[in-house]
């Protein structure tokens, strides 16, 4: 991995003119996370991101939340309504219900619905995102198993170098703050597959703590280790197992990490931000606004120029400064000027050039007028043209959800077949957890209603079938024998029809049994 600098990250890193971290050795992972943390900042909108240059008196540059903007309009249409159902082969129907209340429990004490949403957009913002999971044995069974996302920051793979897809295990890496003097050390957390005395393959877990920048060993020629007794603030009893180092239990024979690369290309492990490669736009965007705000100050506060010497103080005869406000009056002497500079008086050509960027950003980022919020109603009213208007950002999240559904189902299923155990559960092999996604589209309902009711009255779809896509795309809880009572209510009026009609009676209520006005061919009320 070491002396191969990945070069995508150049557009932020170099834009930015961001330091490399100090803490991090390999020169891959110097630049992935510079990035990492220039994406966050990019995305909160931190105003030292920027070099914004200044060009008037403006001390308080604009800066447009470009970022934020694309990561969220991607973000709202990606993985909508996350779903997730049990399978098995079994036929044991109480063993199937007793997998998905565990899973669903595990899930819900995590709160892993809310973690979903942060993992999908740490996605997109940084370009990776990664689970963790681990138990604390010391808890009860049912509550042992934790799952907690973390920054990929911290993130840092060892690889077969025969095999780059391989992992030969993972550091975990964070800096911490310890002892009366502040020191800043580095906690390592090592999961590595380990071979146990049976010849089956284990994951060995140790933690363990060094000077910030001497940690890494995952190549050889790597910078010598430098490590620290474990500080007072973590020796302690319930940290004794996993300071001393060990196997994870039996049943975990897989690296707890959980990692998805959004927009990955060719062999790369990591990811690329969703905002990567529109570094300089923004740049120009902030830079533009900034000096509109400033032509505006200008024209408010306006900008002077005289051939006159600096007033003088009456009481002290030293020189002061001007003050231009209502009520002062400036006084000259013959020949001297003291005016106003005439500045802009049109901000089209702005709004034009901020204008255009923002375009371009949108279209490279995929986004259209309907994605940032800007709903046209006949877009909206059409379903096929609001497809097409989403059709480019719909098509680059399908993309990311493979990547996203990829690691659900990883994840979902090795909390069942090898952490449920750890908890005190017990889970068939054959039971296996499928991960979904709904149309992030809104559904048009009125057009479901129509069409379905079309195809039935044309003899093209059965009343059965119609209600089942009703309750298919629709949520409709349609009674199991509401085809029966309908047709019974049916029966039932059309008996009645028939008996009033061999009384002499029409349904609009007439006795001549030659007037029909009141009631069509078919018996029924016009």
């Amino acid at each position: 991995m070491a002396g191969t600098t990945i070069t995508k990250y150049n557009s932020v890193n170099v834009t930015l003119g961001r330091a490399m971290p100090a803490w991090v050795n390999d020169p891959d992972d110097q630049v992935r996370v510079a990035a990492y943390d220039a994406y966050d900042d990019m995305y909160a909108n931190v105003p030292t991101t920027f070099a914004i240059a200044m060009r008037g008196t403006n001390d308080a540059p604009l800066y447009v939340p470009s970022s934020r903007r694309i990561i969220e309009a991607t973000n709202r249409y990606l993985g909508v309504g996350w779903n997730w159902t049990i399978t098995s082969a079994a036929t044991n129907a109480q063993e199937a219900e007793a997998a998905r209340a565990w899973l669903s429990g595990c899930y819900t004490i995590n709160r892993v619905p809310a973690k979903y949403f942060s993992f999908k957009r740490g996605m997109l913002k940084r370009g990776d995102a990664v689970f963790h999971i681990f138990a604390d044995l010391s808890a009860p069974a049912g509550q042992r198993i934790r799952i907690v996302e973390i920054n990929p920051r911290t993130f840092f793979p060892i690889e077969d170098i025969t095999d780059p897809e391989r992992l030969l295990g993972v550091y975990i890496v964070n800096l911490v703050t310890v002892g009366e003097d502040a020191e800043t050390i580095a906690m390592r957390q090592e999961y590595r597959y380990q071979l146990d005395q049976t010849g089956q393959r284990r994951v060995f877990s140790q933690l363990r703590f060094f000077e910030v920048n001497a940690w890494d060993d995952r190549w050889p020629g790597h910078p010598a280790l430098k490590e620290l007794p474990v500080p007072e603030e973590f020796n302690q009893p319930q940290m004794a197992a996993v300071l001393a180092g060990g196997l994870l239990p039996a049943s975990v024979n897989k690296l707890p990490v959980y990692h998805a690369a959004n927009n990955r290309q060719d062999e790369e492990r990591f990811g690329t931000s969703e905002i990567s490669g529109m570094e300089t736009l923004i740049a120009g965007l902030n830079q533009a606004a900034s000096d509109e705000d400033i032509a505006l100050a200008l024209q408010g506060l306006g900008m002077y120029v005289t051939t006159a010497p600096r007033p003088v103080d009456g009481d002290t005869g030293e020189e002061t400064d001007w003050f231009i406000e209502p009520g002062y009056v400036l006084e000259l002497k013959e020949g001297q000027v003291f005016q106003r500079v005439a500045g802009l008086d049109k901000l089209q050509p702005f709004q034009e050039h901020l204008d255009k960027v923002s375009q371009w950003m949108d279209e490279s980022a995929g986004l259209s007028a309907v994605a940032v919020g800007n709903v046209d109603a006949t877009v909206a009213a059409s379903g096929v043209a609001l497809r097409l208007d989403m059709a480019p950002i719909l098509a680059k999240n399908a993309e990311k959800e493979g990547e996203l559904m990829t690691v659900l189902d990883e994840m979902g299923n090795d909390l069942l077949q090898m952490w449920a155990a750890v908890d005190g559960a017990v889970i068939a092999d054959d039971i296996s957890v499928s991960n979904g996604f709904d149309d992030p589209l809104p559904i048009d309902r009125n057009g479901i209603v129509t069409e379905v009711t079309t195809l039935v009255k044309q003899g093209l779809m059965s009343k059965e079938y119609a209600v089942q896509v009703l309750k298919e795309k629709l949520g409709y809880n349609f009674p199991t024998n509401m085809l029966d009572q309908i047709t019974a209510d049916a029966d039932a009026e059309a008996a009645r029809v028939n008996a009033e009609l061999a009384a002499g009676v029409n349904p609009d209520g007439s006795t001549d049994p030659t007037d029909n006005s009141g009631s069509d061919q078919f018996g029924g009320a016009q």
